[in-house]
């Protein structure tokens, strides 16, 4: 049997350090005209960049790592 996922959205993550998580955040809420959601998940590391209109699409991530950015698919 021949199984086809279907991709029904993609988000996009910014995941910063905690160094610079909150310029980096204000940053991308500025440029998309977004407002930012509650924090949540273990630490409240996770949050959403919610825009006036429409779907949200962009998700910030507060790491240990080094910035990256990568796409999640919701299939």
């Amino acid at each position: 049997m021949n199984k086809h996922l279907e991709i029904r959205w993609l988000t996009a993550f910014i995941d910063r350090p905690a160094a610079t998580f909150d310029a980096s955040v204000a940053f991308w809420a500025e440029i998309t005209a977004s407002s930012l959601s509650a924090p949540r998940g273990d630490n409240h590391k996770f949050a959403t960049l919610l825009p006036q209109g429409g779907d949200a699409y962009l998700r910030v991530q507060r790491s240990a790592e080094s910035p990256r950015v990568h796409l999640d698919l919701h299939v």
